[in-house]
């Protein structure tokens, strides 16, 4: 896996603070699976930074009393295909 870039990592710090200090003392739980932090440390991981920004907004967006929660992995993008298919 490719090191994620320079923009994502300082997002990755930021959810690994949220996660130490912020989240603890927030009551009640995410209503998805996996929960919100962990959703956008994982895209800001494995997705370019628009992509893992626009995902992750969206995400947090839909966490709220109306919506009841779901599974939701973060889904990679799909690779180039013509570029494999030139390229086998």
């Amino acid at each position: 896996m490719a090191e994620p870039a320079l923009i994502n990592r300082f997002f990755l710090l930021f959810i690994g603070f949220y996660r130490a200090a912020i989240s603890p003392l927030l009551p009640g739980r995410c209503r998805f699976y996996p929960s919100c932090s962990a959703y956008a440390k994982e895209a800001f991981e494995i997705l370019p930074f628009p992509v893992a920004l626009a995902k992750s907004t969206y995400r947090i967006l839909r966490c709220n009393p109306f919506n009841e929660g779901y599974f939701d992995p973060v889904i990679p993008e799909a690779k180039d295909r013509t570029s494999e298919q030139e390229n086998p």
